[in-house]
């Protein structure tokens, strides 16, 4: 019973607030004394140099790589050549701006000044294309270095695209050749023997009835010796008949329809 009235355990005893302020009076100077200690290990890291900065200076953790002036005055004077080149781009509408900009990169004052000595040119190149690639690569703003690389690409692709068209038409010839070649045969087969002195008489149907324009638009063509005309010919001639186109005192023989199908085995 005495031990509950005792004033020293209750919550009355006013020595109990007392220790209360003192404990906390205590955890707030040691807290002081930390952010002190802190505050002196993170100045005590510092460069001495830094020292003489203000202190929201002195908490730049990019100046504190520095270990002395000189290095920072260094740094500095490199960005500042550094940023002496950098180019501005201009406006849209600023031309001399635009020109200065394109002389910084390269360009030459003008078109006449690009040189393509060190690229190879074919022949079949016009001066006259050549002036207006410069033309077109100085309005462009290119350097010299970037428009020799795309004349160069240029050839190249050109070369590509011409080898090609060779290719696909020395392939349509040769396809020409062997449609032809089965449509003799085809001839050949047909009338065996009888094949020269049909050739014959187409050609003379030919002579008879063709003019000199269509002589000359079969040989452009290439239709002059094609089987189709000489089975085509060869029908005028059996229709009308040999003595109506060429008269009864016409001589026959090979040599008239030589020129058509001098080889039909196409060996030379």
């Amino acid at each position: 019973m005495s031990d509950i009235m005792d004033p020293q355990t209750t919550g009355d005893n006013p020595n109990n607030d007392n220790g209360a302020g003192a404990n906390a009076g205590a955890e707030g100077a040691g807290e002081q004394q930390q952010a002190q200690q802190t505050q002196q290990t993170t100045t005590s890291d510092l460069p001495r140099w830094m020292y003489q900065l203000s202190g929201d200076l002195q908490k730049d953790d990019r100046l504190s790589g520095f270990t002395k002036p000189d290095e920072l005055a260094k740094a500095y004077l490199d960005y500042a050549g550094k940023a002496d080149k950098l180019i501005e781009l201009p406006g849209e509408k600023d031309a001399e701006g635009w020109k200065k900009f394109y002389g910084k990169l390269g360009r030459p004052e003008t078109p006449e000044g690009y040189d393509f000595s060190g690229v190879s040119i074919p022949e079949t190149i016009e001066k006259s294309e050549l002036a207006d690639f410069r033309n077109m690569a100085h309005e462009l703003g290119l350097s010299k270095a970037q428009a020799a690389k795309l004349l160069e690409h240029s050839i190249a692709d050109l070369n590509s695209i011409t080898t090609k068209a060779d290719e696909n038409a020395k392939a349509e010839a040769q396809k020409k050749l062997d449609e032809k070649k089965q449509k003799i045969g085809a001839l050949v087969e047909k009338y065996g023997d009888n094949f020269e002195e049909i050739v014959t008489k187409a050609h003379r149907a030919y002579e008879a009835v063709g003019s000199k324009e269509l002589g000359e638009y079969l040989d452009s063509s290439g239709l002059g010796d094609d089987p189709v005309m000489v089975g085509a010919f060869l029908s005028i001639a059996e229709k009308i008949g040999e003595d109506t186109l060429f008269g009864s005192s016409h001589g026959g023989g090979r040599d008239e329809g030589a020129d058509w199908y001098p080889n039909t085995n196409f060996d030379s």
